[in-house]
């Protein structure tokens, strides 16, 4: 009795995990979508102009990969003007926390990492 009581309670447990993670699949969507546009604003007011933006790609960091608890944003933009890219760190609602340059994307004051 106690075995199959304890089944119950991990298939409840599992169910109840998907389920909170799939309804805030569209919040998490439109959290990225939002630190996306705040990352390639930050990196305007450094003075990358928009139209040297090629792409931004979110990278989203969890805490708890099972409960879809976000712990941070990785934005990590391309410029048509150089190979690498601009990372931009980002807390889990969106403020900025750190931002560098990887291969050749050098902006002026930004740290080479």
């Amino acid at each position: 009795m106690t075995s199959r009581n304890t089944h119950r309670r991990a298939i409840c447990a599992a169910a109840l995990a998907s389920f909170i993670a799939s309804a805030a699949a569209p919040f998490g969507a439109a959290a990225n979508e939002r630190c996306i546009g705040i990352a390639e604003q930050h990196l305007q007011s450094l003075g990358v102009k928009a139209q040297s933006i090629a792409r931004t790609t979110m990278v989203t960091d969890f805490n708890n990969l099972e409960m879809g608890t976000i712990r941070r944003y990785e934005a990590w933009t391309s410029l048509n003007s150089c190979k690498g890219s601009v990372v931009t760190k980002l807390d889990s609602g969106c403020h900025i926390v750190e931002t560098y340059g990887r291969g050749a994307c050098r902006i002026e004051d930004i740290a080479q990492k």
